[in-house]
């Protein structure tokens, strides 16, 4: 699996690299403040993205469909991420997607219980109709919620703020605060994410600017 990759999955993995930057130091401007719509935000997210064939260092490809299911009132997807030359699933989830304060689009994340039953979930449309709520369970403590903000008719930025998310790290025994940024158009969705400990030293992750690439597909 690649560096990039890893530091993409940091949030599960939480493995480290050199520290240096400090938390307030990446934080981007803020983003325009439009008032967003969660419905357009999903019709942006729907569908895949692959990284570049000739990406030395990733081959991950990003897959999101709509929730139908009656039990999950408002906007859901269900979203899965496949990597390596097989193309094996390597996380999924299921998003809430709620408009916010100040125009902005709220994203909060879910796991399910058994990721298994739901593999390739839009090959099965079923699948999608008949998911219960009690299938999922919160994924992220409360101030990790990805804000979304509409910059222009087809391009959003999201942002996870290291100040409000905070979480405790088993392997290292300490709090680590989590920054996480993305950036959606209708060509590529571009996303990174940053780990600090408790002085603001940066534990791992790029660095301001960079990050992973995905195109969307046809």
């Amino acid at each position: 699996m690649s560096r990039s990759f890893m530091l993409l999955s940091a949030i599960i993995a939480l493995s480290g690299c050199a520290a240096g930057t400090s938390a307030t130091d990446s934080k981007p401007v803020d983003a325009v403040r439009s008032v967003a719509s969660a419905d357009a935000l999903a019709e942006m997210m729907m569908g895949t993205f692959k990284t570049a064939p000739d990406d030395p260092d990733n081959t991950i490809r990003d897959r999101r469909v709509r929730i139908t299911s009656p039990d999950f009132d408002g906007v859901w997807l269900y979203y899965q991420l496949n990597t390596g030359d097989e193309w094996a699933v390597y996380r999924q989830r299921v998003v809430e997607l709620s408009e916010g304060p100040d125009g902005g689009v709220i994203q909060k994340t879910f796991r399910l219980k058994d990721p298994t039953l739901y593999v390739d979930a839009w090959s099965d449309p079923d699948l999608l109709v008949e998911m219960g709520a009690d299938n999922i369970e919160p994924f992220f403590e409360s101030g990790c919620e990805q804000v979304w903000m509409q910059e222009s008719a087809d391009a959003w930025r999201g942002y996870v703020d290291p100040e409000t998310c905070k979480i405790f790290s088993e392997r290292r025994q300490a709090n680590i605060s989590i920054e996480a940024e993305a950036r959606l158009d209708g060509e590529t969705y571009r996303q990174t994410e940053r780990g600090f400990d408790e002085d603001g030293n940066k534990l791992f992750g790029t660095k301001p600017g960079e990050f992973i690439v995905l195109y969307r597909q046809p």
